[in-house]
C-alpha cells in the first residue's frame, strides 16, 4: 500500500475515533454572577447570563445547568440527544423551582391618575390568534394581556370607562395601559406580561427538569412551556400564572412526572401524546382567564388518537372545566389513584373515543360542579363524563359529593373521516362508591345510536349510599320529556343492572375531611367482584387481601 494512502486512512480513522469519544460539555447559566455574558464559553467560572445562549448547538450528552434567578427571555431551541447521551436543561442542585423564565416584565414608571387609577405607555400589538371556527365565549378571549399586582392578576376590561378595583384596560389606540389597584398607594411589584412563548423545546432523548413558567401572555396558538419529541423526560417543573396554555407534551415514550402546572388561563397540561407516562403531576385552578366547552381544563389530552398512556396519582382540582380530559380517538388509556375534586363539568370526561378501551381505576372523583350557561346542564356536574365514547371500564372508584352525578353516560354518534362511530356502548361500571351526588348516581343524556346501545352498558357490584340508593339512575323519557327516577331496586327489576350491588354507608374515615378510605366492617369489604387488571388499590395496596374483592378505591384500614 502506497504510504500515502496508509498515512490518509490513518488520519481518516483517528479523526473519526476523536469524533466517536469526544465527551459531552456542561454549560453553566448564572445571570447572577458578575462575570456572566453570552459571550463566555459557559463554563462554572465564566457562565452564559441567557439560557438561550446555552442551548445553541447541542449535542447529544450535553447539560445546561441553571443557577436560580429570573431570566426574562424566551428559550426556544431544536437538538437531539440519544438514548445513552440525552440532552438535559435542568435547574442547579438545590435550586429546582428557583430557576424561573419570566413572560413579563416590571412596570415601575407608572403616572398616577386619580384614586387607585395609575397609567404607563403600552406600545406592544398582541394577536390572540383566536380560532375563527371556536364561538366567542367572551370578547375578551381574544386577548392576551395579564397584570398581576403582588402576584395576583387583575381582571382584564375592555372599555376604560369600567375601570373598578382590580381591573386594568388596554388602549392600543392611545398606547396606554391603565390599572386599578386595591387601594391609591403606589406599587413596585407590577409584573405584565411582553412576551408569548416562554420555554418551547424540539427533539428527541430530552430531559428537562426543574424550571419554573410564568407570567407569559401566550396567544391560542403557543404555550408558556412545550417539549416536542420522542422518548423525553419533563420533570419536576412549575408552570404557573400564564395566559392560556401552560405546558404542552407531544411524542411517544414520554416520562412527565412531578410537574406542577397550576392557575393557567386555559389548559394546565395539554398534548398528544403516545405509550407515555404521566405521573405524580398536579394541575389545579385552571381556566381562570378563559374557560369554553371545547379546549380547557386540568389536563387535556386530545388529536390524533393519543393511546396507551398511563395517568397515575394525578392531583387536579379546582379547575374551571374538567380535571382530566381525552378527547378525539383515544384508546387504551389508563387513569388511576387521581384526585379530581371541585372542577366543572366531569372530574374525568372520555370524549369521542370509539373503540376506546379506556379504564378509570381507584380514582377519587368529587365535588364536580354543574357548568351552567354553557354545555346543557344535565350534561355536566358528573364526577365521571362518558360523552360517545366506547368500550370504557369504571372500576373501583369513589364517586362521591358530585353537584350532579357520580357518572353521565352522554352523546349520540360522533361521526369520523375513516373508521367506527363514536358511541357510548359496552361500558363497564364494577366495584365504585356512589355516595351522596345531588342528583342521581347515573345520568343517561343519549340519543341515537347511544341510545339504542343502553343494553350494553354493564352495571354491577357497586355500592350506593342510602341516599343515593333513591335516586341511582335518571333519564330524561323520549315521549313525556320528563325526567325518570329510578331507585335502587327499580333500576336492578326495570333494567337488570346492579345485580348484586348494595345500599349502605360506606363507611368512609371522615368524610367531611374529604378522608375516603373505609373503615373496619364497611359493608364495601369483600362485596366487590374481582377484575383482573386491578391489582392495588389507592394506598397501592396489593388487592385482594384475602380471597375476597372489596368495592371502593381503598380497602380497609389497617387491611
Amino acid at each position: 500500500m502506497p504510504a500515502i494512502l496508509s498515512v490518509w486512512l490513518l488520519v481518516v480513522f483517528l479523526a473519526a475515533l476523536l469524533v466517536s469519544t469526544a465527551s459531552a460539555a456542561d454549560y453553566y447559566v448564572d445571570r447572577s454572577n458578575a462575570n456572566a455574558s453570552d459571550e463566555n464559553p459557559g463554563s462554572k467560572e465564566r457562565p452564559f447570563a441567557t439560557i438561550s445562549a446555552a442551548v445553541k448547538d447541542l449535542k447529544p450528552g450535553d447539560k445546561v445547568i441553571i443557577k436560580a434567578g429570573e431570566y426574562r427571555e424566551t428559550v426556544q431551541f431544536k437538538a437531539g440527544g440519544a438514548a445513552d447521551k440525552p440532552i438535559t436543561i435542568q435547574a442547579a442542585e438545590g435550586d429546582e423551582g428557583r430557576v424561573v423564565i419570566m413572560g413579563s416584565d416590571p412596570v415601575t414608571d407608572w403616572k398616577h391618575e386619580y384614586g387607585t387609577i395609575w397609567q404607563t405607555e403600552w406600545k406592544h400589538q398582541f394577536d390572540g390568534h383566536f380560532p375563527n371556527n371556536w364561538p366567542d365565549v367572551d370578547e375578551y378571549a381574544k386577548h392576551c394581556e395579564i397584570v398581576f399586582v403582588d402576584g395576583v392578576p387583575l381582571k382584564q376590561v375592555l372599555a376604560d370607562g369600567v375601570l373598578l378595583k382590580g381591573t386594568f384596560c388596554v388602549n392600543e389606540k392611545k398606547g396606554v395601559l391603565r390599572i386599578a389597584l386595591y387601594d391609591d398607594q403606589p406599587r413596585k411589584n407590577v409584573e405584565v406580561g411582553v412576551r408569548q412563548s416562554g420555554f418551547i423545546a424540539s427533539g428527541d432523548f430530552l430531559i428537562v427538569r426543574g424550571l419554573k413558567v410564568m407570567y407569559v401572555a401566550n396567544d391560542h396558538a403557543s404555550f408558556a412551556m412545550a417539549v416536542g419529541g420522542n422518548d423525553n423526560i419533563i420533570e419536576n417543573n412549575q408552570v404557573l400564572w400564564n395566559n392560556l396554555e401552560g405546558m404542552r407534551i407531544g411524542g411517544w415514550r414520554l416520562t412527565v412526572r412531578r410537574n406542577v402546572c397550576n392557575n393557567n388561563g386555559r389548559c394546565g397540561m395539554s398534548g398528544s401524546p403516545q405509550n407515555s407516562l404521566l405521573q405524580d403531576n398536579i394541575t389545579n385552578g385552571n381556566s381562570w382567564r378563559y374557560s369554553a366547552d371545547w379546549h380547557d381544563g386540568g389536563v387535556k389530552i386530545i388529536g390524533g388518537g393519543p393511546s396507551n398512556n398511563r395517568i397515575i396519582r394525578h392531583i387536579a382540582c379546582n379547575n374551571y372545566s374538567k380535571g382530566i380530559w381525552f378527547d378525539s380517538a383515544c384508546k387504551n388509556n389508563w387513569v388511576e389513584g387521581c384526585i379530581l375534586d371541585n372542577n366543572v363539568v366531569a372530574g374525568l370526561e372520555f370524549e369521542a373515543c370509539a373503540a376506546g378501551n379506556n379504564w378509570a381505576v381507584n380514582n377519587i372523583c368529587s365535588r364536580t360542579r354543574i357548568r351552567r350557561n354553557g354545555l346543557t346542564e344535565q350534561g355536566t356536574g358528573g364526577g365521571i363524563l362518558l360523552y360517545e365514547s366506547e368500550g370504557t371500564h369504571i372500576v373501583n372508584n369513589i364517586l362521591v359529593g358530585n353537584e350532579g352525578y357520580g357518572i353521565i353516560l352522554a352523546g349520540g354518534a360522533r361521526g369520523a373521516a375513516s373508521g367506527p362511530k363514536a358511541v357510548t356502548k359496552n361500558t363497564v361500571i364494577m366495584n365504585n362508591i356512589f355516595a351522596d351526588n345531588g342528583v342521581a348516581a347515573f345520568r343517561y343524556w343519549v340519543w341515537s345510536e347511544s341510545l339504542d346501545a343502553i343494553a350494553s352498558n354493564q352495571m354491577d357490584y357497586n355500592l350506593f349510599s342510602p341516599s343515593q340508593a333513591r335516586r341511582v339512575m335518571v333519564r330524561m323519557d323520549d315521549e313525556t320529556r320528563e325526567q325518570v327516577w329510578l331507585t335502587l331496586e327499580q333500576w336492578q327489576a326495570q333494567r337488570g343492572q346492579d345485580k348484586h350491588s348494595i345500599a349502605a354507608d360506606p363507611g368512609f374515615v371522615n368524610p367531611e375531611g374529604r378522608d375516603f378510605r373505609i373503615l373496619p366492617g364497611s359493608p364495601a369489604l369483600g362485596a366487590g367482584t374481582p377484575v383482573d387488571k386491578v391489582t392495588v388499590d389507592f394506598a397501592g395496596k396489593v388487592r385482594p387481601q384475602g380471597k375476597t374483592f372489596d368495592i371502593g378505591a381503598y380497602m380497609a384500614v389497617g387491611e
